[in-house]
């Protein structure tokens, strides 16, 4: 696997609802609404993940791919400082993240080939969409697993 950077999801692989949801951010939006809600006691960070992306990222281009902006509130985004160069939405993006096309553009706008990137993301789907527009692909199923892929890939990973 030769990457030039690293291009990974945060729903589902950097955070976790402590609720079984469908949608994490619909799950925020819904308790946002209630007085006194505090993200982090209905979410947990992917901590052990998320310093080893901190290492990582001293070596290897680091960028958030997400579908909403959870990564981007007060009680998260000091956690996430210093590991990614750029956060991009789909909204900024202007594709849903299962559409082909969404990838293109996040190439262009880092500025690789499709070649050159790795995606990690949970959803088959978006998986499957990051692929068909030429990146090198990852699912997350648990943190032994992506680690353990990352640090045995080829240069510079």
């Amino acid at each position: 696997m030769n990457i030039s950077a690293l291009v990974i999801d945060f729903s589902r692989v950097l955070i976790f609802a402590n609720a079984d949801v469908s949608s994490l951010n619909r799950h925020h939006a819904e308790l946002e609404a209630h007085p006194g809600y505090r993200v982090l006691d209905h979410f947990q960070l992917n901590v052990e993940l998320l310093e080893y992306l901190r290492e990582l990222s001293l070596r290897v281009p680091i960028y958030l791919f997400s579908d909403g902006k959870l990564h981007s509130l007060p009680e998260i985004a000091p956690s996430l400082e210093g590991i990614f160069r750029t956060k991009y939405t789909a909204e900024e993006v202007g594709y849903k993240k299962n559409q082909p096309e969404a990838y293109m553009q996040l190439a262009y706008r880092i500025g690789l080939t499709p070649s050159q990137l790795l995606f990690i993301d949970d959803s088959p789907s978006n998986i499957a969409a990051a692929a068909s527009a030429g990146f090198q692909v990852l699912q997350y199923t648990d943190n032994n697993q992506i680690i353990g892929r990352l640090k045995s890939a080829s240069e510079p990973i």
